[in-house]
């Protein structure tokens, strides 16, 4: 009777054996399964991203280097900017060139020449000023998406701008004629750009110039342009 009563006890304990290894191989299959489920999107998700980067362009863009009259120098923008407003109302277009300071210059001049004649006329005007030589290093620029093709003409044409190339060069480089500028054309947060680029070749145009002539609106160009290569 007692050996019976033990072999039950050796079979009852073998079926539990059985029973919590079958259980525990379920839950490590079923484990196994709900990783692959979640794994399988980010693995879909990095070859999106990977083909993703493959389509990019990289734009080379010629280091600009030009020649500025420096008229303020401040720690707070604030104060920069009234001095800006304070330039506009006698006339001057100023501009803040934003580093560790808010440097406030007037006028883009591809010759130091140029610059001091500008600087000459502003001491007339009882703006002192200081001529500086400034530069915005050679920049690669990766371009992507359904808009690659705009933005890299954009920023090619932009680039000869501000490194002084001739003028029939630069038309050369603009696709589709004035057309390249319709509004509905342009890529969000470069609609500055575009403007200041078309307002650029209208002068062009209209002065018949073999060179693009540095002002007030070509430093707005260049302010522009540094912006979206920097971000």
């Amino acid at each position: 009777m007692k050996k019976v009563i033990k072999i039950k006890g050796y079979i009852f304990i073998i079926m539990v054996i059985i029973t919590i290894c079958t259980v525990g191989c379920f839950i490590w299959q079923t484990g196994v399964f709900f990783i692959e489920l979640v794994s399988d999107p980010v693995s879909l998700s990095s070859d999106v991203k990977v083909e993703a980067e493959n389509e990019k362009e990289v734009l080379n863009l010629d280091e600009i280097q030009f020649f500025t009259c420096q008229v303020g120098l401040f720690k707070e923008k604030d104060n920069a900017d009234k001095l800006v407003a304070y330039l506009e109302q006698k006339g001057q277009k100023a501009q803040i060139i934003q580093d560790k300071l808010a440097i406030v210059v007037v006028g883009f001049c591809f010759s130091k020449n140029d610059a001091e004649e500008l600087g000459s006329k502003l001491k007339q005007d009882g703006i002192d000023n200081v001529v500086k030589n400034m530069s915005y290093s050679a920049s690669c620029y990766k371009v992507g998406g359904n808009e690659k093709e705009i933005i890299t003409n954009l920023l090619k044409i932009a680039n000869l701008i501000l490194t002084d190339k001739d003028y029939q060069e630069i038309i050369n480089n603009l696709p589709g004629g004035t057309d390249f500028f319709l509004k509905d054309n342009v890529p969000d947060g470069f609609e500055k750009l575009s403007g200041a680029l078309e307002g650029q070749l209208s002068v062009c145009e209209e002065n018949q110039t073999d060179k693009v002539v540095g002002n007030s609106d070509l430093l707005l160009l260049y302010i522009e342009y540094s912006k979206l290569i920097h971000n």
